[in-house]
């Protein structure tokens, strides 16, 4: 899958161990580590293997999937098309999803 990143910080912390062990801690940097070759290997987001328990959210935000990393770490990412691919009921079609930008590498509830 091609990947982007909403920010070089992010880019970063998927590139640089010691940053992200720096920023998140150890056990989420390697995690992360681990995310990034999962999503890196993958088709589509479809393909994501459960480790990390790959889910979309839901109600306003359903353009955005989410990796668990540790204690209440995750990343975040959308899919980077435009427009984004859609099922027949217009909802989004994840399997068709070949390209994501990341926008979020830590709590999403700080």
């Amino acid at each position: 899958m091609e990947i982007s990143f909403k920010s070089k910080e992010l880019e970063r912390l998927c590139m640089e161990r010691r940053f992200a062990q720096r920023t998140l801690g150890k056990q989420s940097a390697r995690k992360l580590a681990a995310r990034y070759s999962d999503l890196w290997a993958a088709e589509n987001v479809i393909d994501l293997p459960p480790v990390g328990d790959p889910h979309q959210y839901s109600h306003d935000k359903t353009h955005i999937y989410s990796l668990d990393l540790h204690q209440g770490q995750r990343v975040l990412f959308q899919p980077d098309h435009d427009p984004f691919p859609t099922k027949v009921d217009k909802g989004l079609d994840w399997k068709n999803v070949t390209s994501i930008e990341i926008i979020l590498i830590g709590d999403p509830h700080d």
